[in-house]
């Protein structure tokens, strides 16, 4: 079943048209990959780019309650004088100590403490998308993933992807859920891939 025809997730595609993004700008397929890494998290999940919020909450909703998750997001993405505080689907979390919400752009963000999942979803130049990794990928653990959106759509995240899997520091992988299969390749419904870490970035290598 994917994500949008789960009673706890549904609104974050349902807005005056029904077929439409609302709150969440993933395609039913990808938010159900984000789910399905979710649940698997370990240690704490690590999000660059919010925009309303869709996407944390599936982080936050569909890990265990006691993994921590961080969000990061400059707001540049909204609108002007647009209200930057949480919306009220993520307050809850907030208030568990379960999101910690950052208003800050990703280059002036480092977290200390290991995780074993990270969203990438903001800026998504080449420069943007490779600094991110720079930044982010020491301390994801190894054997970690790493979901990068946008990958068929943006040439900038597709180039930093590849890089990745050329120099072998990440290896890409498939997720299958049982009435649903989810790979890289389906360029309509699905345009994240997901790396799994092998190695640490070497500073040698051009991404």
């Amino acid at each position: 079943m994917l994500i949008n025809q789960q009673k706890d997730f549904s609104f974050l595609w349902v807005g005056k048209n029904k077929d439409s993004r609302h709150i969440i700008r993933m395609s039913p397929t990808e938010g159900t990959i984000l789910h399905m890494l979710s649940v698997q998290a370990t240690t704490r999940i690590v999000e660059i780019g919010r925009y309303k919020g869709g996407s944390t909450f599936i982080l936050c909703k569909s890990s265990r309650k006691n993994i921590p998750v961080i969000s990061i997001d400059s707001c540049e993405s909204l609108e002007p004088n647009k209200n930057i505080e949480p919306p009220n689907y993520l307050q809850n979390f907030i208030e568990l100590k379960k999101l910690t919400f950052i208003n800050k752009k990703s280059e002036e963000v480092y977290i200390e403490r290991p995780y074993d999942l990270i969203l990438i979803d903001g800026d998504h130049s080449f420069t943007g998308v490779s600094t991110d990794v720079k930044r982010y990928w020491l301390n994801l653990i190894k054997g970690g993933k790493a979901i990068f959106h946008d990958y068929w759509s943006k040439k900038g995240v597709r180039r930093v992807v590849d890089s990745l899997l050329k120099h072998k520091i990440g290896t890409e992988i498939t997720l299958v859920e049982p009435t649903t299969t989810t790979t890289p390749s389906n360029k309509k419904n699905n345009d994240i891939v997901v790396i799994q870490k092998e190695t640490e970035l070497d500073p040698s290598i051009k991404l």
